[in-house]
């Protein structure tokens, strides 16, 4: 098997030996036993399953938790002859069936899924018919509540695994993540319920990242310390900051200093992010300052530097990100500009990210006040309809916390969110419209065209209702812009705005007016992400090595370094010159 193995490295990916892990994994995975990999970013996680793929008769199932990598995941392994697809929600119905019809032919080794769609009983009955030889869930530590990036779907990836097999003989499971502590790795092996796993560390350590932090005061002092150390690091680089607006701010800064910055973050359209994205992995834009929006599942080997302009909210989401660095194998500076303000961003995402039992409560309770008045099941409820019914006014993150939190409780269930939804009514016909409009004005004429375009709006008196983010899409126009746009417009009384109602299609599931919900776990959850808050600023100002502390944390063995690192500021005893 070690034989077969190693040919197929070599024939499709271009290596001549595995990496540290590598082998062992993937001889359990082909001996049909159970496997958990915990291994760095960089590793080549994916090959621990992408190799048995090609080995096995059957299907490979991957579980992936972003759809938006899904088809570079996909692109890739075509590009090496490896028949992969992918079905997700950017599928129409005859796409999803013909891709249903060739796993069933063997058209296909691999199949790239989302969660949330394992389990679809539809799409469950569908996979009942497919021959399939191993199930690899990605990002596993995405299944833990103690982890970060936590999804509740994945804690229903086992149930659903259980019913697609429906008494037959389970494939073997392999889970991977690069970024979990004990306690999270025995989460993964509780929720999958995987049978006595072979478990697989590779190792934390990773010997060519320099950890630096430097202590700041403000953010202009951190912009000027960016400055002076992007003038001094060749290579690609990333700027990873806590907000959209910090990022927006960065940019804007670099590039009136002349440095080739762009930024990145989930408030461009997807062709926006897309183009950012390959301009990076191409070498048209040197240096990325974007949110952790941006990270999982990029591959550039080359990045020479990684530089949080915010701390981190834990040492998982921070080793993700400097992981991102030196995967080529050469040196590459981590460095961390810490300030005691950033614990206060954190804070505030923690206190929204984990609602008391009271404001949960009170988001069912307005919920289903308002499907007993328009008496059905599935209703469409505004996040103001919601902060209208509770005790104190909330902000948006703490709403849709709630929502999470029934969700699990399998109270309700969210549908399609079609919350951002405008309506847009011409005051003038087209024609007279471009003809007020100043030709300077590119934005609103561009808008005006597209519009036309793609809703048929020229007529006035018209109106349309479209959803926003389609239509960042369609227009090539960050969403920001397209709304300061619609506002400027309507402020001239061109055209008639009505903006989003900020809410979602809910379905109650079940109605209940007293709800079991554990207090005291929802406040262990919020103590445990404060926890995490507070071991990341101590790495912050801790004097210890900085590598050791990040092996401690993970669990990992100590005695890798014996003595001092010589890649940290603390073991070299001295500012290091950047």
């Amino acid at each position: 098997m070690l034989e077969e193995a190693l040919k197929i490295l070599k024939q499709y990916f271009g290596y001549s030996d595995f990496k540290p892990g590598q082998k062992e994994a993937i001889l359990s995975i082909l001996n049909k036993k159970d496997t958990i990999g915990i291994m760095p970013t960089g590793a080549g996680k994916s090959l621990c399953f992408q190799i048995p793929a090609l080995i096995f008769s059957g299907v490979t199932v991957v579980i992936s938790p972003l759809i938006a990598l899904m088809k570079d995941q996909v692109d890739r392994l075509i590009s090496k002859n490896i028949p992969a697809t992918f079905i997700n929600s950017s599928l129409n119905i005859e796409e999803i069936n013909a891709r249903l019809s060739g796993l069933s032919s063997g058209l296909y080794k691999i199949l790239y899924i989302a969660p949330e769609r394992l389990s679809n009983p539809y799409f469950i009955n569908d996979l009942k018919n497919i021959n399939i030889s191993l199930f690899a869930v990605d990002e596993a530590h995405c299944i833990s509540e103690w982890g970060h990036d936590f999804r509740p779907s994945y804690t229903k990836i086992r149930p659903s695994i259980d019913k697609i097999c429906d008494g037959k003989n389970r494939p073997p499971i392999i889970a991977l993540t690069a970024t979990a502590t004990p306690e999270v790795k025995n989460d993964i092996i509780k929720q999958l319920n995987v049978d006595n796993p072979n478990i697989f560390i590779s190792g934390f350590k990773r010997d060519n990242l320099e950890l630096i932090v430097f202590k700041t005061k403000n953010d202009a002092d951190k912009i000027n310390k960016i400055t002076n150390i992007l003038s001094k690091i060749n290579g690609p680089k990333i700027i990873y900051a806590a907000t959209r607006k910090n990022v927006d701010d960065i940019v804007e800064n670099l590039q009136n200093a002349d440095i080739n910055a762009i930024g990145y973050h989930a408030g461009l359209t997807t062709e926006e992010r897309k183009q950012i994205q390959n301009g990076f992995l191409d070498g048209i834009y040197n240096t990325l300052v974007c949110t952790n929006a941006f990270g999982m599942g990029i591959d550039k080997s080359n990045i020479r530097l990684i530089i949080h302009y915010n701390m981190p909210g834990s040492i998982e989401a921070y080793y993700q990100e400097i992981g991102r660095a030196g995967r080529d194998g050469k040196k590459s500076s981590c460095i961390l500009l810490y300030s005691e303000s950033d614990r206060y961003i954190h804070e505030f995402f923690i206190n929204g990210e984990n609602p008391t039992k009271q404001n949960i409560e009170e988001v069912y309770y307005s919920i289903l006040n308002k499907a007993m008045e328009e008496k059905k099941d599935e209703i469409f409820i505004t996040t103001d309809e919601i902060k209208y019914n509770m005790s104190y006014i909330q902000n948006d993150t703490v709403i849709s916390a709630c929502l999470k939190e029934l969700e699990k409780l399998n109270l309700i269930k969210r549908n399609e969110n079609n919350g951002s939804n405008i309506i847009v009514k011409l005051n003038y016909n087209y024609e007279e419209l471009l003809n007020q409009i100043s030709p300077k004005a590119r934005l609103q004429l561009d808008l005006l065209i597209t519009l036309k375009r793609e809703c048929g709006l020229e007529l006035a008196g018209q109106e349309v209702e479209l959803n926003l983010d389609n239509f960042c899409d369609k227009s090539h126009i960050n969403k920001d812009s397209i709304l300061r746009t619609l506002n400027t417009l309507n402020k001239y009384e061109f055209i008639e705005y009505t903006p989003a109602k900020r809410g979602r299609k809910i379905t109650i599931l079940k109605k209940d007016m007293l709800l079991n919900i554990d207090g005291d776990e929802l406040n262990e959850k919020k103590e445990r992400a404060l926890s995490k808050l507070n071991i990341m600023e101590e790495y912050a100002i801790t004097n210890m090595c900085r590598h050791k502390f990040i092996l401690q944390y993970f669990g990992d063995n100590l005695d890798s370094i014996k003595n001092n690192c010589g890649m940290c500021d603390n073991c070299l005893k001295k500012a290091i010159n950047l």
